[in-house]
């Protein structure tokens, strides 16, 4: 009986592998003359036709770029790719990292207050203290 199963499995395991291979077969044909430009590639539909859809995933070797954006990535494969996903326009600037931008801080001048600016403001202070809070009467 365990005979029967294991050869109903391998028979299973060859077939799913005769329909892998036939379907990538399919799909090189289909798609042979498509093309889809950096950060995508070429699919089959459930009706058989080829569209461009953006990579799933790049492989992972190290060569980073620094994008027009100012984001660096692993490669040129993953700049392709988040441009495709964020539908922008992003180039390669320069291969490494991304150098990083100084932040360029306007100098301020230090807030100044001459005495005799201090003078006026506790003058109106007290004006509007008198004016308002203190009431009639209080003194």
């Amino acid at each position: 009986m365990w005979k029967r199963w294991l050869a109903l499995a391998l028979a299973l395991v060859a077939v799913a592998w005769v329909r892998a291979e036939e379907e990538l077969r399919s799909k090189s044909k289909i798609c042979a003359n498509v093309f889809c430009g950096a950060g995508r590639e070429c699919a089959v539909t459930e009706k058989g036709e080829p569209t461009c859809l953006c990579i799933e995933q790049c492989k992972p070797h190290k060569r980073p770029v620094c994008g027009s954006n100012g984001k660096t990535y692993l490669n040129h494969c993953e700049l392709h790719r988040d441009a495709c996903l964020t539908g922008s326009k992003i180039q390669v600037d320069y291969d490494g990292h991304c150098k990083e931008k100084k932040s360029v801080s306007p100098s301020a001048s230090p807030v100044v207050c001459y005495q005799s600016n201090r003078d006026e403001l506790r003058r109106r202070i007290i004006q509007w203290l008198e004016a308002e809070i203190i009431p009639d009467g209080w003194f």
